[in-house]
């Protein structure tokens, strides 16, 4: 689903990556019909989760979801050498993510879904953030 979100804070935090690399290497282990061989995954040391209120509903309690976007996880990648330091990497991650797509001037969507193990559980799959029309 898709829907308009209110009063977002962004969130970035520790995650414990240990022991997830063999499972990772045995996913992508698996053989693909056109391409025999694969690049190397790797996990991300962090979790990403916006907190919001849906916008137009007034009693809306407010939710804090992951954000399992694409584009979030090659943020990272490509930025963690040029910002080594934890605290500059948030803080333009976060610029970046709260700052320029929820920004005040854009029409802010996020894209959500669920996995067919845990079907009451969202992820914000994209964020949609087209300038706003004046």
């Amino acid at each position: 689903g898709m829907f308009k979100p209110t009063d977002v804070k962004f969130y970035m935090q520790d995650r414990d990556c240990s022991g997830e690399q063999e499972k990772i290497d045995q996913c992508a282990a698996q053989m693909n019909l056109y391409n025999k061989t694969k690049d190397k995954l790797e996990p991300i040391p962090f979790y990403f989760r916006y907190s919001f209120r849906c916008a137009n509903e007034s009693h809306c309690p407010g939710h804090t979801l992951p954000i399992i976007d694409w584009e979030m996880g090659q943020c990272y990648r490509s930025w963690r050498t040029k910002y080594p330091e934890k605290s500059t990497l948030f803080n333009k991650i976060e610029e970046k993510w709260l700052g320029e797509l929820c920004s005040p001037e854009r029409d802010t969507y996020f894209f959500v879904g669920n996995m067919h193990r845990f079907q009451d559980q969202f992820l914000i799959l994209g964020v949609f953030y087209p300038k706003k029309e004046t």
